[in-house]
């Protein structure tokens, strides 16, 4: 495979699809879909990974433009997902419940939420609605096809070597804050940090065998399990402001908000122990040490 392929092969892998995916998701955004909005913004977040992964082959003004549409636009779009799963966590309790009070109050939160969503989506539309997001998608296809900078094989290895270290010593640094389910903001940026490695994992899956899958699973592990963790955290949060705001007022509503405060801290623990004693074990079996060394060996072999 000459070296120009690859390096083109790996740009594509990296950023064209995920260009495609956000293309074919802008529709259902505007129409309102959940879905839609879940895979805008999932990839708007690997198009930025791969942005850093892949940044000395693009001219650096032309990807700190890029990157600098892209943050806006993940901006625009990060409230309306977080309410999105609120809503249908609620609803979905909604549906399991026949008590006409806690109905009521459920009928009522949910008509100012979605009010709230409706005010959301408004942004989004303007967001992607400017023409200078539109030439960003253009700009990445054509540099990404033709504009890239070619890299040796060996080199390739190199790089996918270091960023893959870099970031598993960004999560790894947060060892020291995992016993401490409290810290839920340290916590919430350890699952950054798992996303960041996931991601990056992922972006550089060609140039490896299968023995990358088991390093891939534990980080996607890592970074859903921390996911659930910050969403019930964020959820009790949204529950509170609705016991202030909300116009279910009485014993009813205070009981309500007060079970589903208790389900869902009891849920909070659950995946926080989960978690723990998964990221105990990779320690003890020194996953990241051998990830990074299994990924050495493909570049100290060359």
């Amino acid at each position: 495979m000459k070296d120009k392929t690859l390096t083109r092969q790996l740009t594509e892998q990296c950023l064209l699809k995920h260009v495609k995916r956000i293309e074919k998701a802008i529709p259902g955004v505007e129409a309102g879909d959940v879905e839609s909005l879940h895979q805008l913004r999932v990839n708007i977040r690997r198009l930025r990974n791969a942005l850093w992964i892949w940044k000395d082959v693009f001219p650096r003004k032309r990807r700190e433009a890029w990157n600098d549409q892209l943050r806006k636009l993940a901006g625009a779009t990060s409230a309306g997902r977080d309410l999105d799963v609120f809503v249908i966590f609620l609803d979905g309790y909604r549906t399991r419940t026949d008590r006409k009070e806690q109905l009521e109050i459920l009928e009522e939160a949910l008509f100012v939420l979605n009010d709230k969503k409706k005010r959301l989506q408004r942004r989004m539309g303007d967001a992607l609605a400017k023409k200078k997001l539109k030439r960003v998608w253009r700009d990445i296809e054509n540099y990404s096809r033709d504009g890239v900078r070619d890299l040796g094989e060996t080199d390739i290895y190199k790089l996918a070597y270091k960023k893959i270290k870099k970031r598993a010593v960004g999560l790894v640094e947060f060892d020291g804050i995992a016993q401490y389910p409290e810290k839920v903001n340290d916590l919430h940026n350890m699952r950054i940090a798992a996303k960041h490695l996931r991601y990056t994992l992922e972006g550089l899956s060609l140039l490896y065998d299968e023995g990358l899958d088991v390093f891939s699973d534990s980080v996607l592990t890592f970074h859903r399990q921390l996911g659930v963790f910050h969403d019930y955290d964020l959820w009790l949060r949204e529950i509170m402001i609705l016991e202030q705001r909300s116009p279910g007022k009485g014993k009813a509503a205070r009981n309500l908000w007060k079970l589903l405060k208790g389900y869902l801290q009891k849920e909070k623990e659950t995946v926080y122990i989960q978690f723990f004693e998964r990221w105990q074990q990779a320690k003890e079996q020194r996953t990241f040490e051998n990830m990074c060394e299994y990924v050495y060996a493909w570049f100290g072999g060359l």
